[in-house]
């Protein structure tokens, strides 16, 4: 009796040790189907973002807008300026003038005469540029 339990212990051994290697060997292909999608969704964000890339060239979209949209470079601009005597607004809205005549921001940049155009200072205008943006979007 003893030794029909133990045999039969033993096949019930072999017989979980054999469950448990399916059972691994049906993981182990399910994990390899799974790292390989990952690494074809892996290549197809690649090429994604190198066509978007492309898209984005300056070369392609000057391309896009004189071929495909029937756009054109100017052969020259004309800068429309406010009469003499008018007030400028600023982008906040308000503006003021000066005691001279001369415009000014509510920002405190210049604003130019009828004619002339004043270029930013860039970045050493920065925290007064910072400090007017502080209350929009």
């Amino acid at each position: 009796m003893l030794l029909i339990g133990g045999i039969g212990a033993a096949l019930a051994v072999m017989f979980a040790l054999v469950y448990l290697h399916v059972v691994l060997a049906q993981r182990q292909i399910e994990l390899d189907r799974m790292s390989s999608a990952a690494v074809a969704r892996q290549n197809q964000y690649q090429a994604l973002r190198l066509k978007v890339a492309q898209l984005e060239s300056p070369q392609q979209i000057i391309t896009t807008a004189e071929g495909k949209l029937g756009m054109r470079q100017p052969a020259s601009a004309t800068y429309v300026s406010p009469p003499a005597g008018s007030t400028a607004v600023s982008n906040s809205g308000a503006s003021t003038t000066s005691a001279k005549g001369s415009s000014t921001s509510t920002a405190g940049h210049p604003i130019s005469s009828p004619g002339t155009v004043v270029a930013p200072a860039g970045d050493a205008d920065w925290p007064r540029i910072k400090a007017a943006l502080a209350g929009g979007p």
